[in-house]
């Protein structure tokens, strides 16, 4: 059985793998028309609004910390999986 990295995976869930790194039995969650894909052009179309104001360093931040905090929890849900899928 073939085992991939956490990064390998995730990096193909968001669509950010490319070439051979991108793993084929894993679905792109942002495919165009997905829940996520929807969600993003929401989230965007809200950031875009809020930063019309003015340049505002703090929505970037804000946007970053969540993503560092979704990596971080996708991380552990992978390692769970991988530690509980074993046994």
């Amino acid at each position: 059985m073939q085992t991939y990295s956490f990064e390998q995976v995730y990096d193909s869930v968001l669509g950010e793998a490319i070439g051979d790194y991108r793993l084929p039995d894993v679905e792109d969650a942002f495919a165009d028309g997905s829940f996520c894909a929807t969600q993003y052009e929401i989230m965007w179309e809200a950031y875009v609004r809020l930063s019309n104001g003015g340049d505002n360093p703090d929505l970037e931040i804000i946007r970053n910390t969540l993503s560092a905090i979704q990596r971080e929890l996708c991380r552990r849900m992978y390692e769970y999986g991988a530690q509980f899928g074993n046994k």
